[in-house]
């Protein structure tokens, strides 16, 4: 294997994670080498582009040959900081459940905002707000619950939330930027361009999202959550005399409308909508 051609300033690439950017760098060269199913051409572009922006530098000088590993479309230019005008609430109810953003120019847009996913782990359930971009689908930790994964079945998910709950943290969404999120160890982080599989549907008394995708390594996961809809929501709706499963069901379907519009059209298509 040919030697990566690297900047002189080693130092200064160890300060920022330079080591562990090379080492990917050198297992994808491997890969691609040998033809292995870890990287395709596209793959392994996006995958180089994503270390460039977290880098902050152009990579091709530590690409080398063959020619089919650099990366296409161009220099490396670092995206313009993303930012947005404040957020424009869906008429669904108070503005502070869902949220749809009038967009200034960003690399990203954000699309909708899906307030309250409970998913559950060995651990328990944790509760998620579903950002949605124009790119991606990242699941933001808002709690973590103490109570243990049976308590956490069926319609009990709400009483182990308000029992359970260890931390709090407060999310300003419309300030947040999407890559700050994606960034955060916690989150969770589905590329539309990795979906294998997409199901809203209902059973057993909940609305069940699962997403089925493949990591950039080629390993497939899921990630399952139950749309539960926030305390606000279900104060405002039984302060209008809309029974508590009536209220819910109008959550999972607005939730529902936000991920159409967010999905890739051909995405959405091949989606599973069971409401």
């Amino acid at each position: 294997m040919g030697r990566l051609r690297g900047h002189k300033d080693d130092s200064n690439r160890r300060r920022t994670h330079g080591v562990e950017i090379e080492r990917e760098l050198v297992e994808a060269k491997i890969a691609w080498w040998k033809r292995g199913t870890a990287y395709d051409p596209v793959v392994l572009a996006d995958r180089i582009r994503a270390i460039e922006v977290v880098w902050g530098r152009d990579l091709a000088p530590l690409l080398g040959d063959p020619p089919d590993f650099r990366r296409v479309g161009g220099p490396f230019q670092p995206p313009p900081r993303a930012w947005i005008v404040p957020g424009e609430a869906v008429n669904i109810g108070p503005s502070i459940h869902l949220r749809r953003w009038r967009d200034a120019p960003m690399q990203e847009r954000k699309v909708a905002l899906i307030p309250r996913v409970v998913v559950s782990g060995a651990m328990g359930p944790k509760e998620y707000g579903l950002v949605l971009t124009d790119r991606r689908a990242i699941f933001v930790l808002e709690s973590a619950s103490k109570a243990g994964l049976g308590a956490a079945l069926g319609g009990a998910i709400g009483a182990a939330i308000a029992q359970g709950v260890a931390e709090k943290r407060f999310v300003d969404y419309d300030r947040a930027d999407p890559d700050e999120l994606a960034g955060e160890p916690k989150n969770l982080v589905v590329p539309y361009e990795a979906l294998e599989e997409v199901r809203l549907k209902h059973s057993l008394g909940a609305a069940k999202l699962h997403l089925a995708f493949f990591t950039p390594e080629g390993k497939r996961k899921k990630v399952e959550g139950v749309l539960v809809p926030p305390d606000e929501w279900t104060r405002s709706k039984k302060a209008a005399g809309v029974k508590p499963k009536v209220a819910a069901a109008e959550y999972a379907r607005t939730a529902q409308v936000a991920l159409q519009s967010a999905l890739p059209p051909a995405v959405a298509a091949k989606a599973e909508w069971s409401l």
